[in-house]
């Protein structure tokens, strides 16, 4: 099959959607958190972009239901939180949320390494588990700066705790910013992690990035340019 015949077949990966709707929530994230109703279209957005990874992944049709379930129980969490200010329901909408993410990356991880074939889709989900990654550390600097720790989990106060809907606004997207630029070891160092905790968070999430984009991903890239060209 030559390559152009074979672009059609690579763009029917349900990996490659989860990827270019990662990519279309980052790019379109700074414009909806001003908007009264973005916050709420980018929770949804990111659950979708969950359930949609753990469904296009190879698990068991329980897992993807109970995704789908997890996905609409965070978004209702949050919706209600955010208005009646709860700090216990924001609290379950966060656990359930870093939940929902370590079982989708779980998931695609899973399907990554049990691929017999290296194809494009393999590649898209490879892609889409290191994006992930950062969603998921995130997630728990959110958690940790949300408790409001002693010594405080950053330089600064990013997510204020009793705040509505401080998970929905731009503070997330600073610590997401933040997570992307230790998984890369980019460290501008305008967010500093100052609690052990976050500290060791931090340390962790720069070793996986590197080691994940020097093993697997290289690895997986490697196998699929090396693969038997089909006829």
């Amino acid at each position: 099959m030559s390559g152009g015949a074979a672009l059609p077949v690579a763009a029917r990966s349900p990996f490659l959607a989860v990827v270019l709707l990662q990519v279309g929530l980052f790019v379109a994230a700074p414009f909806l958190v001003p908007v009264s109703w973005g916050p709420g279209v980018i929770t949804a957005g990111g659950c979708l972009m969950l359930a949609l990874a753990v469904r296009a992944s190879d698990c068991r049709a329980i897992t993807k239901r109970l995704s789908v379930t997890a996905a609409a129980a965070i978004v209702g969490l949050d919706l209600v939180a955010s208005r009646i200010g709860s700090d216990p329901l924001d609290a379950v909408a966060r656990l359930l949320f870093l939940a929902l993410v370590a079982v989708a990356g779980a998931v695609v991880l899973r399907t990554i390494l049990r691929a017999r074939e290296i194809d494009a889709g393999e590649i898209y989900a490879a892609v889409c588990f290191y994006l992930m990654l950062g969603v998921w550390w995130a997630a728990a600097y959110a958690f940790f700066d949300w408790l409001d720790l002693v010594p405080a989990a950053f330089s600064h106060d990013v997510i204020s705790r009793g705040t509505p809907g401080a998970s929905q606004t731009g503070a997330f997207g600073e610590l997401l910013y933040y997570s992307y630029v230790t998984l890369t070891t980019v460290g501008y160092g305008d967010v500093v992690p100052t609690h052990p905790i976050t500290r060791n968070l931090a340390a962790f999430e720069a070793i996986t990035g590197q080691l994940y984009l020097a093993v697997l991903l290289a690895r997986l890239v490697a196998l699929y340019t090396m693969r038997p060209r089909r006829r």
